[in-house]
């Protein structure tokens, strides 16, 4: 949160991205929040829930279309104490919720956003011939805040080859769209960042390194370093350390496995944490 937050106050000051900052867009939004808000956390973060309320509307809204008014409501209400409860155990359980400045919730948005336009236009993919373009425009803005929003993308396009299959031309006119806006919204960062490292990238060189250096065997953080080597340009790092982790999990599959696999039970066990208890309860356990 605080690197987001010090890119969004360069940006006030007037000095722009230093470098390749983490989550762009994410940092763009948090300079909004200040400029409207100031300095004072509990503002911007309350700016931050406020644009994020859009999340139950917009799930209503998909569930509705695919089921009903009642299911619809009921999954926004779902959400709703799921948020509640998220912000009343986070003093008790890791756990990410709207009033924390990270950008998990933001993408969540732009994720949720994306998935009620491509459902509506899955039901009737040759009336709306322009959803395509949109669904692209928003995809890609959901990468500018979390860049690895982008493992959806194999099954957008699986998808799409699905509904045309018969209509193959049509397919092909759809999906051009659908690039299209994503090209869009993301060429100028990629751009960006080719000038910068001679490489079209998301992400900071430094923060490749932090995830890279923890393919290693030292079970102590920090204790492994990949450090930038003199004269190895950015676009020659960052290919060393892609490498570095490439070579590692083919060598080590267990031992890859043995760290990815319980961190991301890890989080789901989070998730789940926080459904079935509410505020009151953990005030009245008895």
């Amino acid at each position: 949160a605080a690197m987001y937050d010090s890119s969004a106050q360069r940006l006030l000051l007037g000095e722009g991205f230093a470098g390749i900052p983490r989550k762009p867009l994410y940092a763009l939004m948090l300079a909004s929040f200040h400029a409207l808000a100031g300095n004072e956390y509990h503002a911007v973060a309350n700016l931050q829930v406020l644009v994020l309320t859009f999340i139950p509307l917009i799930v209503y809204w998909l569930t509705k279309s695919l089921h009903s008014r009642m299911a619809g409501l009921i999954a926004a209400i779902i959400l709703i104490l799921r948020e509640t409860n998220a912000i009343a155990l986070s003093a008790d359980i890791r756990i990410v919720h709207s009033k924390i400045l990270l950008s998990d919730m933001p993408v969540g948005l732009g994720l949720v956003l994306f998935t009620w336009l491509f459902v509506a236009w899955l039901q009737d993919p040759f009336k709306w011939r322009w959803h395509p373009l949109l669904m692209g425009g928003v995809f890609g803005l959901s990468m500018l805040i979390r860049s690895n929003s982008v493992i959806m993308l194999a099954a957008i396009i699986a998808i799409l080859v699905v509904v045309f299959l018969r209509r193959p031309l049509k397919g092909l006119f759809n999906l051009g769209l659908f690039l299209l806006g994503l090209s869009l919204t993301i060429a100028p960062w990629m751009l960006r960042s080719y000038q910068l490292t001679g490489r079209a990238t998301f992400n900071d060189p430094n923060q490749v390194a932090f995830h890279a250096e923890l393919y290693t065997y030292d079970e102590e953080i920090g204790s492994f370093k990949l450090p930038q080597m003199p004269g190895e340009t950015a676009k020659e790092y960052l290919d060393r350390l892609n490498a570095h982790v490439v070579d590692f999990t083919l060598q080590n599959p267990e031992v890859v496995a043995g760290f990815v696999i319980p961190h991301v039970l890890n989080n789901q066990i989070g998730m789940l944490l926080n459904l079935p208890m509410t505020p009151w309860l953990m005030q009245n356990p008895n």
